[in-house]
């Protein structure tokens, strides 16, 4: 959780608002000055990580390490009307175990890129319409790997191109 301390940018996945407005994968500027570990202004329900965007979102980020973010913790940051990131590093922990309980500086080494890594963040709790304000959206999701059930974005891009491709040959 300490690489968050001072961070600036921090990559924020697509996701569709409650009116349906779809909002690319975005780098969004971050007020490293608001960002508060363990967040304990909630009655019930306290955030691995909050942040806040220049424009005034503020989210939480919870982080998988051990045990995915429990349902009763989803449902008190959604009453609290947070939306919700969490980054799965589980993998990364499992398979490095051992030197992750006794080597700090190889956590703190990985801390960083592992929490920007786009297909460990996952939305518990969506940004709804009123959190928008400064993000940018669009009208359709574009086609790419991270929109597809099986990650298969080349293929599916191939399937749209090839009639246009036949047309125009």
């Amino acid at each position: 959780m300490k690489s968050f301390e001072g961070l600036t940018q921090f990559e924020i996945k697509e996701f569709k608002d409650e009116n349906g407005k779809y909002y690319p994968a975005q780098t969004i500027q971050l007020d490293p000055t608001k960002t508060i570990l363990e967040f304990r202004e909630f009655t019930g329900v306290r955030p691995d990580v909050t942040v806040v965007s220049e424009n005034g979102l503020t989210f939480a980020i919870e982080i998988f390490v051990t045990n995915k973010t429990k349902e009763r913790k989803i449902n008190r940051l959604k009453e609290h009307n947070l939306p919700t990131l969490e980054i799965g590093i589980n993998d990364f922990y499992t398979a490095n175990q051992e030197q992750c309980k006794v080597d700090v500086l190889f956590i703190e080494k990985h801390a960083r890129i592992l929490t920007a890594e786009m297909k460990r963040k996952k939305w518990l709790s969506l940004p709804l319409s009123h959190h928008t304000a400064g993000l940018n959206s669009s009208e359709k999701p574009i086609l790419s790997s991270t929109n597809t059930p099986h990650g298969n974005g080349c293929c599916l891009s191939l399937i749209y191109l090839i009639p246009i491709l036949l047309i125009i040959y």
